[in-house]
């Protein structure tokens, strides 16, 4: 169960924390040779996707028809994972790719000089950061404009802001100090990777009310010990689980599991919360979702 949970979250962490260093401008297109001369109608679009996350911005804007493959980790709506697969995320098969013929193929900036590939074989690609909140609504308005699907994509943009702007309308009493952890070793409290600055799901915990005790961390994504745990002792733990089933029984043993860090403020509050379903782990189309788990959680907290 570990190696399938890191293997789907090797989505958000890799891309976010291993290329936190090239930080491109938001849209970053690499173009090839028009296809079509200056007054034509633009050919059909044919839409590669290399993320999860792109795959259901295509999907939410009614781009499903025009997506003709996506990667191994693409699920999400369930119509994506009857498309043809085109490999892992960090290592797409350049030979089904252009297989599929598409006209354009939308990238992330851990693809490196991918996009330069295909524009040598005449193929547009779009490169799109999606580590934060701000990133996420930028990439859904680019590529409903890169799509012919600008109105579908303001009001996209326009939903998600509405979530944002509803939690942060109803705060709770007090800003708990809180603790987002996104993979650990199941039965003991090792292997510890948690939600630090710079990344959605720590934007969208603020935004819920909570107060980050990893915000200053220097990583994304940090591995603490437990003794840095339990110096910075959140009153709160919120556990992910994209690929639980059922968050009370994970929730039971979740907090058995922190049980031994004696002192640890959120285990003797009973404050252990574990939320499961894979929309957690793909900063897209249902952050709002997201956003309300989060808010749920922290309304629980005693």
């Amino acid at each position: 169960m570990r190696k399938r949970t890191l293997a789907l979250l090797v989505v958000v962490l890799v891309v976010a924390a291993f290329y936190a260093l090239r930080r491109p401008s938001n849209e970053e297109a690499v173009r090839a040779p028009a296809t079509h001369a200056p007054g034509e109608e633009a050919p059909p679009l044919r839409i590669l996707s290399l993320s999860p996350n792109i795959t259901e911005v295509l999907f939410r804007l009614g781009l499903g028809d025009e997506v003709v493959g996506v990667t191994d980790f693409c699920r999400f709506p369930p119509e994506a994972a009857e498309k043809p697969k085109i490999g892992a995320l960090l290592n797409p098969n350049l030979e089904r790719m252009f297989l599929l013929e598409p006209t354009l193929v939308i990238a992330l900036p851990a693809h490196g000089d991918l996009p330069g590939k295909l524009a040598a074989r005449g193929i547009r690609a779009l490169v799109l950061r999606n580590d934060t909140v701000a990133d996420v609504l930028a990439s859904i308005d680019s590529i409903g404009a890169a799509a012919r699907r600008e109105k579908e994509a303001v009001a996209l943009v326009d939903s998600i802001r509405g979530w944002i702007a509803a939690a942060r309308s109803d705060p709770p009493a007090r800003r708990w100090k809180a603790m987002i952890v996104v993979s650990r070793t199941p039965g003991t409290v090792r292997d510890v990777f948690v939600a630090g600055p710079g990344t959605f799901l720590d934007e969208l915990l603020r935004t819920a009310g909570g107060a980050n005790v990893f915000s200053g961390a220097i990583a994304r994504y940090p591995e603490p010990s437990a003794e840095e745990i339990l110096y910075r002792n959140p009153e709160a733990i919120i556990e992910i689980q994209p690929l639980g089933k059922n968050a009370e029984t994970e929730t039971a043993l979740a907090r058995a599991d922190w049980a031994v860090l004696p002192g640890l403020a959120a285990a003797e509050r009973g404050n252990i919360f574990v939320l499961v379903g894979d929309h957690l782990v793909v900063p897209g189309p249902r952050l709002g979702e997201t956003l309300r788990d989060l808010t749920a959680a922290l309304r629980e907290v005693r």
